[in-house]
């Protein structure tokens, strides 16, 4: 009779953690979401309900298939557009089997890197609340960028206050170095000129 009541004494102390874990746990956002299992891919094909996505060399998930079904029915957010989007897709862990396998329960589809837009590098020189201002490295600018990146000034201000998507879950600090993705538009009235809309900041170096 003692060791069945120690028995169930330890059963009941593993289910109050186990619910208080799981109460304890803060609801899952754009925050916090990083810390689920993902892996990064090319958008090969786009339906109302679905992408198929080409995963990236080197992930774990190639090991079960290059080629991955992802459900776009997300909890979070999905921000594909078009083919060629390298995207990151967060999801349960779960990977079930068909053809290709499917990805089915997806928290979020977040394009990192969207196809053909204008990208350059840069280092921060200021940090200010809603903006960075950065010195632009001009040997990193992209072909495809067009007429506006080929001539982007040297300093530039960036608003971070509507920024898509970061690769990392932080702040800026000066000296860091890195990617920026935007759309192509530049307002040079201001001093010094700023982009009018930033897609994507990737940190390429912190010292």
């Amino acid at each position: 009779m003692k060791k069945l009541q120690l028995l169930l004494l330890f059963i009941a102390m593993i289910l109050i953690i186990v619910i208080a874990v799981h109460l304890l746990r803060p609801p899952l956002s754009m925050k916090n979401v990083w810390y689920e299992p993902h892996f990064h891919g090319t958008v090969v094909r786009i339906h109302d309900d679905y992408i198929i996505v080409q995963v990236r060399q080197g992930e774990e998930v190639r090991e079960i298939s290059e080629y991955i079904h992802v459900s776009r029915n997300v909890t979070l957010t999905d921000s594909t557009s078009r083919p060629g989007d390298r995207v990151a897709v967060y999801f349960d862990g779960n990977i079930t089997p068909g053809d290709p396998p499917h990805a089915d329960v997806v928290y979020a589809i977040i394009v990192t890197q969207p196809a053909r837009l204008p990208r350059f590098g840069a280092v921060i020189e200021e940090v200010f609340d809603t903006s960075i201002l950065v010195r632009v490295d001009n040997t990193t600018l992209t072909q495809e960028s067009g007429v506006v990146a080929r001539n982007l000034p040297e300093r530039l201000r960036i608003p971070i206050d509507n920024i898509e998507w970061m690769d990392w879950d932080g702040e800026f600090f000066v000296d860091d170095w890195i990617t920026v993705y935007f759309n192509g538009r530049l307002d040079r009235e201001t001093e010094p000129p700023e982009l009018e809309s930033v897609h994507n900041i990737w940190l390429r170096l912190r010292q």
